[in-house]
This record gives structure tokens, sequence and C-alpha cells, in this order.
């Protein structure tokens, strides 16, 4: 089996040539908003998506509008943790370039209903392959709610290499 550097790699140049994200992006949000997970979440955990990326804003833009309450990630790199952060006024660029949001009224984990995790490819069993710094994996370890991960249809796998800490996800949308 290829190694996940090299299935990284591989990935990354499968996902910048896909040419409809924003038609994929909204099929996947369409299909997520008619979840039971969405209905009964009361908050959500979004990742602010980078350029190649399902673009999870349409979900966002969803949530706020029924009244749900959104929380992203600000990574926090001297604890290689993710804090939950709420969403209220805007966002700026943080670690690694990756928009957080603006203020610092964190939400406990406890508190979140359902987390939409990023992946650069995910498999069957509900494996992902991340970007490789395990901060997902660390935050979804003690995490009782919903895992969701979104994903192109092209980067859906059969099989993925795992490690012990690797967290499976409970649900893979795709468009």
């Amino acid at each position: 089996m290829i190694d996940k550097k090299e299935l990284r790699r591989i990935f990354k140049q499968k996902r910048a040539e896909i040419t409809d994200k924003r038609e994929k992006s909204i099929k996947i949000t369409e299909k997520f908003i008619k979840t039971e997970i969405y209905k009964n979440a009361k908050t959500i955990m979004l990742f602010y998506p980078l350029e190649d990326e399902v673009n999870t804003l349409f979900i966002f833009e969803k949530a706020i509008s029924d009244g749900k309450r959104v929380v992203f990630p600000v990574t926090d790199t001297k604890t290689n943790e993710i804090i939950p952060t709420c969403y209220s006024c805007g966002f700026s660029k943080g670690a690694y370039g990756i928009f957080e949001p603006l203020g610092n009224q964190t939400a406990e984990k406890n508190e979140i209903d359902a987390v939409i995790i990023p992946a650069l490819s995910a498999d069957k069993e509900g494996y992902r392959l991340g970007y490789g710094g395990g901060y997902y994996d660390r935050f979804l370890a003690d995490f009782s709610g919903h895992k969701v991960t979104v994903l192109f249809s092209e980067l859906l796998s059969d099989k993925l290499p795992c490690e012990k800490f690797d967290i499976k996800t409970d649900m893979i949308i795709t468009d």
C-alpha cells in the first residue's frame, strides 16, 4: 500500500483537477442539510475551506439562517490542538493560512452536536486521509457527537492506510 505522504500528494493533485467544485459543494450541502444529523443539531463545527476543498460556507450560510450556532476550529500550534470558537462577526487568517473566526468565545466539545471534518480522501470504512498534523484525530478522540466528512466523489478510496490513533467518521457525504 502507498504511504500517507504519497497519497496526500496524489489526492491533492486529483482534487486540484476537479473543475466543478462549486456545483459539487452545493450538492454536498443539499445532502447534508437533509440528514437527521443536521436537522437535530443545535451547534455545528465547520472548517473554513481552503481553495480546493468542499466549500463549507454554503453549509455555514444555511446553518446561520436556520438559527444554529456555528463554530470553527482555531489552531493552537503550541499545544497542537484545535479550539472550537464561535462565529460572531468575521474571520481572519490564522495558523497555516486558514481563516478562523474573530473573537475568543469558545464552545465546549460536549456542546457540539456535529463536526464537519476536512479530508483529502476517505474510504468506505470511514477512515480519512487528512493533512498529516493529527489535529482532528486528537480533537475527535474523546468527541461524542457526530463526525461527518464532506468530500468530492473523485476522492473516495476503497481502502486507506490507518493507524491506531486514526478516528473513523460516522458519515461521508459526497456529491
